[in-house]
Order: C-alpha cells, then sequence, then structure tokens
C-alpha cells in the first residue's frame, strides 16, 4: 500500500521522517505553515519515539518486555504501563465487537507452526509448496471465551491461560496514537506503517489523499487506487509474512476457531474506517472470513473493503465503491 500526494502547496512546509520499527518500515509526511514547522517536526520524532516505545513494551519476540513477561504468567495479576494495558484493553474490546473472530490468544497457533521468533529469521516462501500437507492438517479444539480481568484504574490485568499476540491491532493502535499527536501540530499529514496508514486533511485543496492497492502476485503494480480524506486504511495479506515450516507454507492470520492459517482463496484485504487500529482489525477478520464469506460478512457489517482473490480477481463492498478513485483494466 501506497500513500502520495502530488503537493503541499496550500501549506508552506513539507516534512518527512522515516524509521524501522515494529518489524516494519514506518513513513511519516506532514505539511504545515512556517509557524508550527518546529512543533510539527518534534511531532515527528515523538511519533518515531512511540513506535519504539510501544514495541519494547509489547513485541512477544523481545523477552523483557512487558508483554512476553505476562504472557509466561498469564493466569497472574500484572501492573502494566498505560501503553500495553490500553493495547490489551483494545484488543479484548476487538474481541467482543467481532464476536470472537478476533482474537488474539493464538500466539501458541503461532509458535506451533514455526513463528516462534522474529520474521526475518525465517525461511520465507511466496507459494505453498506442498498444498495437499496443508489441508491434511488437524485444527485444535476452539477456545473458551475470553474474559480478562481489566481493572483501568491500576492498570493491572490478569488475561487468562492462553498468551497474547498483539500483532493483529498493535500497529494500529500506534498510528492512532501517532496521529492524536501529529494532529496537534497541523491538519494535514499521513502516517504509514507496513500497510496501516492514517490520512488527515487534504494534500491539495478539493483533492484526497491516494492510495494504491497493490497486486499481492505482482507488488510493483496496483491494482486500485483509493481517495481518502481524515481516514484510517488497513491491509491484511499473505504476500509477506509467509514462511516454511515442515514442508508447508505457512502465513501469520490465524483463525482463532482452528489454530490454523485461515482465509482460503484469499490475498489480501484492504478496510477503511475512521479509526486505525479498528480497520487493521476488520482487515484480518474480513480475511478469515475466506473467498466464500467476504462478501456477505463485509456488507452485513456495513464496512468499506476491497479484497483480491487467490486468482488474481478482485472485489470490493458496496461502501468501498464510494472511495474507489481508479480500477485497473
Amino acid at each position: 500500500m501506497l500513500a502520495t500526494s502530488d503537493s503541499g502547496a496550500h501549506l508552506a512546509e513539507k516534512q518527512q521522517r522515516s524509521f524501522s520499527a515494529m518489524a516494519t518500515q514506518v513513513h511519516l509526511l506532514a505539511f504545515s505553515d512556517r509557524a508550527s514547522k518546529q512543533s510539527t517536526e518534534d511531532a515527528l520524532k515523538s511519533v518515531e519515539e512511540l513506535f519504539h516505545e510501544v514495541e519494547t513494551r509489547c513485541s512477544r519476540f523481545l523477552p523483557a518486555s512487558e508483554l512476553s513477561i505476562l504472557n509466561a504468567s498469564p493466569e497472574q495479576k500484572a501492573q502494566l504501563s498505560t501503553i500495553t494495558f490500553s493495547m490489551i484493553s483494545e484488543a479484548f474490546r476487538a474481541y467482543r465487537m467481532t464476536n470472537g473472530a478476533f482474537d488474539p490468544r493464538v500466539l501458541s497457533d503461532l509458535v506451533r507452526l514455526g513463528y516462534d521468533r522474529s520474521f526475518s529469521t525465517l525461511t520465507l516462501v511466496s507459494a505453498d509448496p506442498n498444498p495437499e500437507l496443508r489441508t491434511s492438517r488437524e485444527s485444535r479444539p476452539p477456545l473458551p471465551p475470553w474474559n480478562p480481568v481489566l481493572d483501568a484504574e491500576s492498570s493491572t490485568v490478569v488475561i487468562g491461560d492462553h498468551p497474547l499476540d498483539l500483532g493483529g491491532i498493535g500497529k494500529g493502535l500506534a498510528v492512532r496514537m501517532s496521529a492524536e499527536i501529529i494532529g496537534r501540530s497541523t491538519p494535514s499529514f499521513l502516517i504509514e506503517a507496513g500497510g496501516d496508514c492514517y490520512l488527515s486533511g487534504r494534500p491539495l485543496d478539493d483533492t484526497a489523499w491516494k492510495v494504491g492497492i497493490e497486486d499481492p502476485r505482482s507488488p510493483e503494480r496496483h491494482i486500485a487506487v483509493l481517495g481518502l480524506v481524515d481516514e484510517a486504511c488497513a491491509t491484511s495479506s499473505t504476500r509477506v509474512r509467509r514462511w516454511d515450516h515442515e514442508g508447508r507454507s505457512e502465513h501469520h492470520l490465524i483463525d482463532p476457531r482452528t489454530g490454523l492459517p485461515g482465509g482460503d482463496g484469499l490475498t489480501s484485504v484492504t478496510v477503511v474506517e475512521e479509526d486505525p487500529a479498528i480497520a487493521e482489525v476488520w482487515s484480518k477478520t474480513l480475511f478469515l472470513s475466506g473467498g466464500l464469506g467476504i462478501e456477505s460478512e463485509a456488507e452485513a457489517q456495513g464496512l468499506a473493503a476491497f479484497w483480491v482473490f487467490s486468482n488474481g480477481t478482485y472485489q470490493f463492498s458496496t461502501k468501498m465503491g464510494e472511495k474507489v478513485a481508479w480500477l485497473s483494466t
């Protein structure tokens, strides 16, 4: 996904910042007038610091992170920082909002499937070499209902008997918090973090930010372009986070009902929402509906969604049709 702007002519200063955090590249672009140039520059720096703090506290790959310590004793009460407590609270909110279709309690499944270390150290693949092995695997029993004990006053939590992976909502929440920081200095900016975007204001008068939806089979080309103003956009895709484990190609979008990679028939799902965290949750949840169920689910939830099937064809919901600026032919 790529967000672009031809110009920021209505504001004098264009400022950019890029860095690596949370296993992705983060790109910031802001337009400001000269009076707010310094405050905008400070805001972009604060966003970089925020992303690194979220990673330090909530990464499951850092043994000393709050999340790792919490996962080591999930049935014990733990006092957390404001950031980590908010992450878990929002994950529980998403769990309830989706009636359990979004469930962060899939860490044990990811580890069992070989995603037990940083993604950069895994053996990557672009396709499934042995699809018959994929279909022959047995699913695990469904997880019991999730009922964490959350105390906002003391920032304490008991997560239950299953460890958590916050990868399905963490970037969206970091983008949400970042938008609040930059928005205090300028109304016109974009944040892009590995497929999660927030696009504020307009890059030109009476125009929208242009967001390209890539073809998962040929990422150098776009199959559609969206026009967005004051909205978030998130994409869940199997193109990048796919690895080899015991002769099978696995991916990170785990169906909590089975403990196995889900989304049969799909390669990517993009959702537009006002809130980047909600967009991220629904892009994953719709992906897990699979190619046969996604249209009815997107329409039932009233979501602006665009999805690409495994055969390269695409489709989008009624609400997304209002945001499509260009389609490939």
